[in-house]
């Protein structure tokens, strides 16, 4: 089992991009606070190429963090429960929102491939690779397939009432 470590983020913009291994009042723990801090307060615009872009309200921002904070860790905690016991649950969130945050760089949608192989690479020290394959295979049933079901059929309904 690795040593305790502590895991801190790296915001831009108020969201976070970059979850990493650190030790506690690192540098870019420190820039990241800062700069929380700075756009939850600061109310200006930001030009890029004649592109104006400005801050959502908090009533709009607020909730949206919250969403995507809370779809993050129902996401973990369904990958992190059908992983076989071995790993702790914050190495393996760190490990999680790296591999996330590689599928989100790669525009693939759903990360597919991307995501799979950081998970992989990754446990490979705590897990066999078969297992994390065959909890992968199960957790992209759980968390796209199933959903996908329940939505076309309100779709199907939504359509056959127009």
């Amino acid at each position: 089992m690795p040593p305790a470590v502590n895991f801190e983020r790296f915001t831009v913009g108020g969201f976070t991009i970059l979850p990493f291994l650190s030790n506690t009042g690192s540098p870019p723990a420190k820039l990241g606070v800062y700069l929380d801090e700075i756009t939850l307060f600061w109310s200006g615009t930001l030009k890029i190429r004649g592109l104006e872009l400005s801050k959502p309200p908090l009533r709009f921002l607020l909730p949206q963090i919250f969403i995507a904070i809370l779809d993050s860790t129902i996401a973990c905690s369904v990958l992190f429960a059908i992983l076989p016991s071995g790993v702790d649950l914050t190495v393996f969130l760190g490990i999680f929102l790296i591999a996330q945050l590689a599928g989100i760089i790669s525009q693939i949608p759903a990360g597919l491939g991307v995501f799979d192989a950081v998970i992989i690479i990754f446990l490979t020290r705590y897990f066999p690779a078969y297992s994390i394959l065959a909890s992968l295979i199960v957790y992209r049933a759980i968390y796209y397939i199933i959903p996908l079901v329940p939505a076309i059929a309100m779709l199907a309904i939504l359509e056959a009432i127009d």
